[in-house]
């Protein structure tokens, strides 16, 4: 349902998607050693944060499960289900969490990740190392042949 209307959306303002696109586009090849860093860093924060979502959603729905089938009730209709979930693809909805703080859980989950990628993962490119000379069979890294003591006759 969600996807049928965004895509109606996408089919009904293409000719604007089309001018912004054909002026980003220029401006970010132009600027590529400015903005390709942080590009980069925004769609790795995604992948980790759906990365995290998924895996968040279906620990919910397996913890749900297990509780249901370890209750000491004989009759199944005795049991409970307490109703445990998260929603897989609206994570932004509160009131779809159940029990509520685990929506509080993951916005703390993701302000640790946003801090992790600030101190681990640098957001512009890194210049790369001068290139080190090769290493040479019983000889240390840095040291010199030696020269011969031998002078030439002449």
């Amino acid at each position: 349902m969600e996807l049928e209307l965004i895509l109606a959306h996408i089919q009904e303002h293409a000719a604007q998607y089309g001018v912004v696109a054909a002026i980003v586009a220029p401006l970010l090849y132009f600027t590529r050693r400015w903005t390709w860093g942080p590009i980069q860093w925004v769609l790795e924060l995604i992948v980790y944060f759906g990365i995290f979502h998924t895996i968040l959603h279906y620990v919910v729905a397996l913890t749900d499960w297990f509780q249901f089938e370890s209750q000491m009730k004989m009759l199944v209709q005795e049991k409970v289900r307490m109703g445990y979930m998260t929603p897989l693809a609206a994570p932004w909805e509160m009131e779809a969490y159940n029990p509520q703080w685990l929506f509080y859980l993951e916005c703390a989950s993701v302000v640790l990740i946003i801090a992790a990628m600030f101190r681990y993962r640098p957001m512009k490119t890194q210049k790369p190392l001068p290139k080190r000379e090769a290493l040479r069979k019983g000889v240390a890294p840095g040291v010199r042949p030696p020269t011969s003591t031998v002078r030439p006759k002449g």
